[in-house]
């Protein structure tokens, strides 16, 4: 499986945090990596800069404009939970949040 586009990453990013708990950042990435069935060779993928890997980047950019968005928040460096915007833009159905969405997404 190749590393799938942001708008799956955002929506099963949303997900994971659905059930409220605080999670690390780390812990993000892995779960979300045995959900979207990514295997070794995509987890390990480097960027061309060889600064990190390609999903810890594509899935730490997803974080930055979720919680943009005010769909999740950081109660600690390297945490992530879910807000209630959050958990209501989970109950639309058939929703894309991909990174239009998101920038243009009033949460107000």
């Amino acid at each position: 499986m190749t590393i799938p586009h942001s708008s799956i990453i955002s929506l099963e990013f949303l997900r994971l945090l659905e059930d409220n708990k605080v999670r690390t950042m780390k812990q993000v990435v892995k779960e979300l990596s045995e959900i979207l069935n990514l295997n070794k060779e995509d987890q390990t993928k480097m960027k061309k800069s060889g600064n990190g890997t390609v999903f810890d980047n594509r899935v730490n950019w997803m974080k930055y404009h979720l919680k943009q968005a005010g769909f999740v928040i950081s109660p600690k460096k390297g945490q992530v939970k879910i807000t209630n915007g959050g958990i209501k833009i989970l109950k639309k159905k058939n929703i894309i949040i991909d990174r239009l969405f998101l920038k243009n997404y009033d949460n107000k």
